[in-house]
């Protein structure tokens, strides 16, 4: 017997394919109703033992969960900077856990740069000022794996510094210009002692960018200044440090002048000098080679 469908179309009929049809004889005028319950259970049973995947349930270490509420305590402002975090037992005690779980949830802290760990008698864990140096530390890692290069730094560090001085431009006060007069000043006379006046040379720009005023130029400034001073700790020398402090007491000239177009241009020599400068005593080697 041949089989057609209600739309006339040749019906394949399988176990799995259906479980109600209603059927014609192909050689028969009468109407013929066919329940089809053939495998019915068979197919049923398949279909309920089908493996549905599932993910694993991750519960966090107990640790994590401390780090958690600190963090959230010192964001929502009921931890302030300075404050001082509980004893290890003290906290323990509180939340019910080993000593050892507040141990790790206190390192990573310290990892974080949240907070400040110190031995000893009055020692303990100290929330502390945001720093720069998680951010140092990335940039580290990179230099450590080959992917930042001398020129990669000089690049990054004319872009922000740019930035920076046009804030400054539109910020700085008579005390300020003082106070980069200061530290020009105490460069000079380093050098004059025959001392070497890179981290004093570093400051100077620190002090640009605090008058700048922006916290995220700032910090990502600090961090590019880092990695610089970790370069030039071992490869600059005095005259370097001598020709550095020089054009910083012309940059302050030019700040007295309020042409943003003169401090730009020059800013650009100054750091195009120092990196033509670096790259001569480094005789073009990687930066990891010369630490």
């Amino acid at each position: 017997m041949a089989f057609i469908s209600q739309l006339g179309d040749p019906l394949n009929l399988t176990p799995n394919n259906a479980l109600l049809f209603i059927i014609w004889p192909a050689d028969a005028g009468g109407l013929t109703h066919v329940l089809l319950n053939h495998n019915f259970r068979k197919l049923e049973k398949k279909l309920s033992d089908k493996s549905i995947e599932y993910e694993p349930i991750k519960v966090k270490n107990t640790f994590e969960f401390i780090v958690d509420q600190l963090r959230e305590k010192i964001f929502n402002g009921e931890l302030k900077i300075g404050d001082r975090l509980p004893t290890e037992r003290e906290l323990a005690q509180k939340v019910q856990v080993s000593r050892n779980t507040v141990r790790q949830a206190y390192q990573i802290l310290n990892l974080l740069d949240i907070v400040d760990i110190t031995k000893g008698a009055n020692g303990g864990a100290v929330i502390r000022e945001p720093s720069h140096r998680p951010l140092t530390q990335a940039l580290n890692n990179l230099i450590g794996l080959g992917k930042i290069t001398l020129e990669d730094i000089t690049q990054a560090r004319m872009m922000i510094e740019k930035d920076i001085i046009e804030l400054v431009h539109e910020r700085i006060t008579p005390s300020d210009i003082e106070r980069l007069e200061q530290c020009a000043k105490k460069s000079m006379a380093l050098i004059a002692q025959g001392k070497m006046a890179h981290k004093q040379n570093f400051i100077f720009h620190q002090q640009l960018a605090d008058i700048g005023g922006n916290p995220i130029l700032k910090m990502v400034y600090a961090s590019v200044l880092d990695l610089l001073n970790m370069v030039v700790e071992t490869t600059a020398d005095i005259n370097m440090s001598a020709i550095i402090a020089t054009e910083h007491f012309e940059f302050i000239n030019l700040l007295k002048k309020n042409d943003l177009d003169q401090l730009i241009e020059y800013t650009e020599a100054h750091i195009r000098g120092s990196n033509e400068r670096l790259y001569a005593i480094s005789d073009g080697k990687p930066i990891l080679t010369m630490w």
